[in-house]
């Protein structure tokens, strides 16, 4: 097994999620050969500081710069704010070699504008999401035409560190992608804040209806995984005719309210859209 050198441009969270997956994965191998060898460019403090405290005993290099290296880059992971990733990237122009593998987390920033700035064609666009941080994450990938078999093999493994990651056949389809699974943890957040009041506003502790609504969504969310059944007709299962779950799913059909998430998913892509069109 050859070890691939995967360099992480910026140690935000998303960073330290892929990070605790992938030196996990290099625990597993033993006294054979790591698979990754694992860096991170990080120019400011206190972060860098902490990144090699908690990641430094793990054999993760931490670095001020790419050029503190010292070896061979295999791939690259821009993650930096998409405002900042054309000027870092300029900042980095010539330090990697035609060969690097290019994976970008930057939402918005096209494949386009990213080959563009590098200078190379092999670029994968990915749409993570937060829960990726407790290993539970859900990512859309999509590659470039020069992004081969391997390379795309490659990126499987580093994102099915932190949980769920499948491939979109056209770009397009990732503000799809950030509509669903980039931004949906924001919806169930919101979800999960209305049911804990409304545990309150029922007589319930703030802490008991909180540790409620959030087992029963991680429940229902594991019982849909493991189910065959689609999601309406799980829901159809715990709705008996004329009981109380009834009366609340006709509250939220009277309220429109699966259309209005539609409505909300809708939005978001289109604002994903129109983000994005600044860095074409």
């Amino acid at each position: 097994m050859t070890t691939k050198h995967i360099v992480f441009i910026g140690g935000g969270n998303m960073t330290r999620a892929i990070l605790g997956g992938l030196t996990a994965t290099n625990a597993e191998a033993g006294d054979g050969p790591a698979p990754y060898r694992l860096s991170v460019v990080q120019p400011s403090n206190p972060k860098r500081d902490q990144l090699a405290a908690d990641f430094g005993t793990a054999g993760v290099q931490v670095a001020a710069d790419v050029t503190d290296l010292g070896a061979e880059i295999d791939v690259v992971v821009w993650a930096v704010k998409p405002q900042v990733l054309q000027r870092v990237i300029a900042e980095n122009q010539g330090r990697f070699g035609a060969n690097t593998l290019h994976v970008s987390i930057a939402a918005g920033v096209g494949t386009a504008a990213l080959s563009n700035w590098l200078g190379n064609g092999r670029v994968v666009r990915t749409m993570p999401n937060t829960p990726a941080m407790v290993g539970c994450g859900a990512t859309g990938m999509f590659a470039k035409d020069a992004v081969s078999a391997d390379d795309k093999e490659l990126v499987q493994a580093l994102f099915s560190a932190t949980g769920l990651c499948l491939w979109v056949a056209e770009e397009g389809l990732l503000e799809a992608v950030t509509a669903v699974s980039g931004s949906g943890p924001a919806y169930v957040f919101y979800i999960l804040n209305a049911m804990t009041a409304g545990g309150r506003a029922l007589g319930l502790a703030e802490s008991t209806a909180k540790q409620l609504a959030i087992a029963t969504f991680a429940g229902a969310a594991e019982l849909a995984r493991q189910s065959t059944d689609t999601p309406a007709q799980l829901q159809q299962n715990v709705t008996s005719k004329g009981g109380a779950t009834a009366e609340a799913i006709a509250v939220f059909e009277s309220a429109k309210l699966a259309e209005t998430i539609q409505a909300g998913m809708r939005a978001c892509a289109a604002r994903a859209t129109e983000m994005g069109a600044q860095f074409k």
